[in-house]
């Protein structure tokens, strides 16, 4: 599957989307689900390839694979967001902006950041601590 997300994302992007998703794991010990979608239209939510991230039956994020760059999507409900809403200043304008610019719907704010870079991945480290607390280590 490597060669196919390499194929799609550029190798450059690969390594951020393989150290973002070592991270995820690291810190929650989630379940994973991989799944190619070959209709994918550019510019539809979505992408090439998904991969899920669950935790404790519910979806944490997810990585959508694009042509040189890769979808980061969590959904805020309303705890979360309130929770953003208290810290938002601790983020960057770019995070504050497609926050802003989501539109809420009954079960939450769909949040998809577009990422070819290493540059927000700390800050999505903290996003989804608003959602579930890492798991402990021993």
């Amino acid at each position: 599957m490597n060669d196919k997300l390499s194929s799609i994302m550029g190798s450059d992007v690969l390594a951020v989307w393989n150290d973002f998703a070592a991270r995820i794991d690291a810190l929650y010990a989630p379940e994973t689900t991989l799944k190619e979608d070959p209709k994918w239209i550019p510019g539809k939510h979505g992408g090439l390839v998904e991969l899920k991230f669950i935790k404790g039956g519910r979806t944490l994020c997810a990585f959508y694979a694009r042509p040189k760059s890769f979808g980061f999507m969590l959904i805020f409900g309303r705890g979360e967001q309130a929770k953003f809403e208290e810290s938002r200043t601790q983020f960057s304008k770019r995070i504050q902006t497609v926050y802003d610019e989501t539109h809420t719907y009954h079960d939450g704010k769909w949040l998809m950041f577009q990422v070819s870079n290493d540059r927000d991945i700390d800050a999505f480290i903290k996003l989804l601590a608003f959602k579930r607390r890492p798991v402990k280590k021993d």
